[in-house]
């Protein structure tokens, strides 16, 4: 190991932080997995110590390896997640590559994060579709992405 590393092994292990303050109990949590996390979204947009609310952690793996960036989300509904995105880019490409995708929402102040893994698919040109199952027995979810946006679409009038 160098001796000029700046942080230590101690010091890093140090960093970790006791968590269990909020907890989470079945009769708390929505029947509909979208319902529930348009809930915390709303908690986490009105918590001041998470930056961008609607910021998420978005993986892909193309030739066995994990990619991982951040993109913002820019709508929830019923029918699923929207976060824009260019086909040309390294992102488009992974998606076209191989569809099995996560999402991860990271609000560690209120110590919760939420994980969707599903498979996109492209969906009217210009979106993405994540067919998807939150876990602990929730129903499955249908999750839409934009994934090409046309810019020539905003600006018409």
């Amino acid at each position: 190991m160098d001796e000029q590393q700046a942080i230590s092994r101690e010091a890093i292990s140090a960093m970790r932080r006791a968590y269990g303050d909020a907890g989470l109990s079945e009769d708390q949590v929505a029947h509909n997995p979208i319902d529930q996390f348009t809930r915390w979204l709303d908690d986490a947009s009105k918590n001041s110590m998470v930056v961008e609310a609607n910021g998420m952690v978005l993986s892909t793996v193309v030739d066995n390896q994990p990619m991982s960036r951040s993109v913002l989300l820019k709508d929830v509904t019923q029918q699923g997640f929207t976060f824009f995105t260019n086909y040309e880019s390294q992102k488009g490409a992974a998606l076209e590559m191989n569809p099995n995708v996560s999402l991860l929402f990271p609000w560690y102040p209120m110590e919760r994060q939420v994980i969707i893994l599903g498979s996109a698919s492209k969906f009217c040109e210009v979106r993405v579709r994540l067919i998807s199952a939150l876990g602990l027995g929730l129903p499955k979810l249908a999750l839409g992405q934009v994934h090409n946006l046309d810019h020539s679409i905003l600006e018409k009038p």
